[in-house]
């Protein structure tokens, strides 16, 4: 098994979320934007962790999985 972090949780990343999270022993999730309430309801059944920054998501995670919107990458 392995740990995933996720930047980003909108739409394409909650569906990443849902089909890699079969894979993973862990979850982190970096989303600014989204309520956090919206997500545990739409994530129910997946053990997973709100990090409060993109670096503490990232670290120790055996892979990253980007899903912003393109005008976030360009900044």
């Amino acid at each position: 098994m392995v740990s995933l972090a996720f930047i980003g949780a909108g739409v394409m990343g909650k569906y990443a979320i849902k089909t890699l999270a079969k894979q993973a022993s862990k979850i982190k999730i970096y989303e600014p934007n989204n309520s956090h309430a919206e997500l545990e309801q739409s994530l129910q059944g997946i053990s997973f962790s709100f990090e409060k920054s993109e670096a503490s998501a990232v670290k120790e995670a055996d892979h990253v999985i980007i899903s912003v919107p393109t005008e976030e990458v360009e900044k």
